[in-house]
C-alpha cells in the first residue's frame, strides 16, 4: 500500500491537497487498525464494541443517567438505553435508583465492568507497547502530540454542532465557517 495515495478528487499538482488525501486514507485505514486493537482485547468477546466507551464513560464519570451519557458521547438516548440494556445483560452495569430524584434510574459500573474495563485498558496498553518496540520515544512523541491536535480541532468544529453523514464537502466548510466565526 503506497503511504501517500492519490484521490480521484485531489490535483496531483497540489501538495496540500495531495497530503490532505494521503491523510484521508491513512484515518480509514487507522480506524481498521483500532477495530484490530479493539478485537485483540478479552473484553470484545462479552460486549459490544460500542458498550466499551459508554462502559468506559461510567467508569470516568460514576453513577449517571442515560441521557447525561448520550449528551457526552453525542448520540442518541435511545442509542445509549440500548448499550446500557446490553451491558445491564452481560452483568458490567447496573441501575440504581437516584437518591437525589426518586423517579430516576442511575447506571453505575459492577465490580465485573470495572475489572472487565481495567482487563481491556492493559491489554490495549500491552499491545501499543509491543506494536511500538521500535519506534524511538521523540516518535511516539510526535504521533501523540499531532493525533492530539487532530483530535482538539475535530472536537473544536464538531462536537458542539455534529455533521451529518450526509454532508457535502461545502456543508463541512460552511459549518467550519459558522463555528469560527462563533468563536
Amino acid at each position: 500500500m503506497p503511504t501517500q495515495p492519490l484521490c480521484a478528487d485531489a490535483d496531483p499538482t497540489d501538495e496540500r491537497a495531495t497530503a490532505t488525501a494521503a491523510l484521508r486514507a491513512q484515518l480509514v485505514h487507522f480506524k481498521r487498525t483500532l477495530h484490530l486493537l479493539r478485537t485483540a482485547t478479552p473484553l470484545h468477546h462479552t460486549i459490544t464494541p460500542s458498550g466499551v466507551p459508554v462502559l468506559g464513560l461510567l467508569a470516568r464519570l460514576g453513577p449517571s443517567r442515560t441521557t447525561a451519557l448520550a449528551a457526552e458521547l453525542g448520540l442518541d438516548p435511545s442509542t445509549v438505553s440500548r448499550q446500557v440494556d446490553a451491558l445491564v445483560r452481560t452483568g458490567h452495569v447496573e441501575k440504581i435508583r437516584d437518591t437525589v430524584d426518586k423517579r430516576a434510574t442511575l447506571v453505575q459500573p459492577t465490580d465485573l465492568g470495572r475489572a472487565s474495563l481495567q482487563a481491556h485498558v492493559d491489554t490495549l496498553h500491552q499491545l501499543l507497547q509491543g506494536l511500538l518496540d521500535d519506534w524511538d520515544t521523540p516518535d511516539i512523541d510526535t504521533l501523540t502530540t499531532l493525533l492530539g491536535r487532530l483530535n482538539d480541532d475535530v472536537m473544536t468544529r464538531f462536537a458542539a454542532h455534529p455533521c451529518p453523514s450526509s454532508a457535502t464537502a461545502a456543508d463541512i466548510d460552511d459549518a467550519t465557517r459558522t463555528c469560527k466565526e462563533n468563536q
